[in-house]
């Protein structure tokens, strides 16, 4: 491994270790799965030892920024990054028989939960409220089935513990979901 590499692993270690406790302060155990040939999600969320649902956690590494004439990869890394992970839960959940949860955590200070936003919906959030900006993001995602097989994303940045939760309308664990995650 390289020191990138290195270093890579090790955020993505730290970045298990809070979602952990990220669940944990909900009362909820989040357990590793051990990983086989294919590839599974991260966690198995459980509530007084039953299953309540399954996540996998993405990090959004900071990349070097160089100037001029390079698109932004920000939307494209987000929407991938979704697509990844319901490619993962649906490995061990394939008939969506529990919540699908998601948690990003972004350690890219060019991106952020407005980006998310935008790669959802199709809209730039402004001061003026929403303005539509650019859909193929969400299409992308509709097309793949990945907004209707993940119930909620977790959106939490580097430099705090504060989750942004994104409920996807699709989803018909909302209610159940929105139950079970208040602090303990």
């Amino acid at each position: 491994m390289n020191k990138k590499q290195l270093m890579a692993a090790e955020i993505e270690k730290k970045d298990k270790e809070k979602t952990q406790q990220f669940f944990k302060s909900m009362g909820l155990e989040a357990r590793l799965i051990s990983k086989g040939e294919v590839k599974t999600p991260d966690f198995g969320i459980y509530q007084n030892n039953n299953l309540f649902g399954y996540c996998e956690l993405k990090s959004i590494m900071e990349e070097e920024w160089e100037g001029g004439g390079r698109n932004d990869p920000t939307y494209n890394r987000i929407q991938n990054k979704i697509h990844e992970a319901v490619k993962q839960l649906k490995t061990i959940n394939p008939k969506h028989a529990v919540p699908n949860i998601i948690v990003i955590r972004n350690h890219e200070k060019h991106c952020g939960k407005p980006d998310l936003h935008t790669v959802l919906t199709g809209k730039f959030l402004s001061t003026q409220g929403e303005v539509d900006f650019d859909t193929r993001y969400r299409r992308g995602l509709l097309k793949n089935g990945d907004l209707s097989y993940s119930d909620l994303i977790v959106w939490m940045d580097n430099d705090s513990d504060l989750p942004h939760y994104y409920f996807l309308k699709e989803s018909s664990y909302k209610q159940q979901i929105t139950d079970v995650l208040k602090p303990a």
